[in-house]
């Protein structure tokens, strides 16, 4: 977007955060924004991230400035493979451990 002469910002997430946690971040993001005309555009699990901002009470006070959402690859409604793995805490840990030792940490 900035090569084509267009204003463009990264919001400060871990790709690994919590829901909670970087939907707030979005939402605190678009405040300090506020009367500025804003698209958002989410990668993989930003979906979701966007989607947890969106389903917060005071969404409408708080996208009131987005004129878009573009969700590229986006997993809005998260991943059963997730779900299987936390099941099986002996999977989930090795999993966890795995990432960590990329300097990946998984909450």
């Amino acid at each position: 977007a900035r090569s084509l002469g267009c204003a463009a910002e990264v919001i400060p997430l871990p790709g690994f955060g919590r829901l909670a946690d970087n939907a707030r971040g979005i939402r605190e993001w678009l405040a300090a924004r506020r009367g500025r005309r804003v698209t958002l555009v989410s990668l993989s699990k930003g979906g979701a991230d966007v989607r947890a901002a969106l389903s917060t009470p005071d969404a409408a006070e708080v996208f009131a400035g987005v004129d878009a959402w573009v969700s590229l690859s986006g997993i809005v409604h998260g991943t059963a493979l997730v779900e299987w793995l936390r099941a099986r805490p002996l999977r989930w840990w090795a999993v966890r451990a795995a990432a960590r030792a990329v300097g990946v940490e998984l909450p």
